[in-house]
This record gives C-alpha cells, sequence and structure tokens, in this order.
C-alpha cells in the first residue's frame, strides 16, 4: 500500500510525535509545514512529503547539534589538560 499523500490533523500527533498544541505553535512560528486546503468549509491536510522532509531536518540538526557539542567538549578537556601542564611546569620550574 502506497504511503498517504495527506495527513489529516488527527493523524499528526502520531505522525510526528508533538501535541497537537505543540503543532500549532510551531505552524505559527513557521517551524512547521503550513496545512494546504483541500476545499470546503475548514478542511485541511498536510503533504506528508512537507512533514517527512521537516522530519529529516529535525533529525540532521539534533546531530549536528550532538556533534559540535562533542567537539567543543573534547577542545575544552584539551585545553584543560594543557593549562594543568603549564601550571606543572611552572611549578617544577619555581
Amino acid at each position: 500500500m502506497p504511503a498517504p499523500i495527506f495527513l489529516r490533523l488527527a493523524q499528526l500527533p502520531a505522525y510526528v510525535g508533538l501535541s497537537r498544541s505543540s503543532i500549532y505553535a510551531r505552524i505559527k512560528a513557521r517551524q512547521f509545514p503550513a496545512p494546504i486546503p483541500l476545499g470546503g468549509a475548514h478542511i485541511v491536510a498536510f503533504a506528508t512529503a512537507e512533514v517527512d522532509a521537516w522530519a529529516a531536518e529535525q533529525i540532521r540538526s539534533a546531530r549536528d547539534t550532538a556533534a559540535l557539542e562533542t567537539r567543543a567538549e573534547k577542545s575544552a578537556t584539551a585545553s584543560a589538560r594543557r593549562r594543568d601542564a603549564l601550571a606543572k611546569q611552572k611549578a617544577v620550574a619555581a
């Protein structure tokens, strides 16, 4: 069975793991794909491809942030080791 082209709001929380209020807040902040009017009174849906692209970007962003944090932690540890080594050298020389 092919993937659906559209997701209705009732399906979206289970699909992306966010509450309806979180989805609406992110739509308002332009941090989530906007719904697409399907005609009729208040009939909207979300394009599955757009929601999937949003989810992929969330994953990339989280991975990039984690990698940057890991590099920063390693750099801070290395800086602390160099500082300690210099302090020991100064103590020995004095």
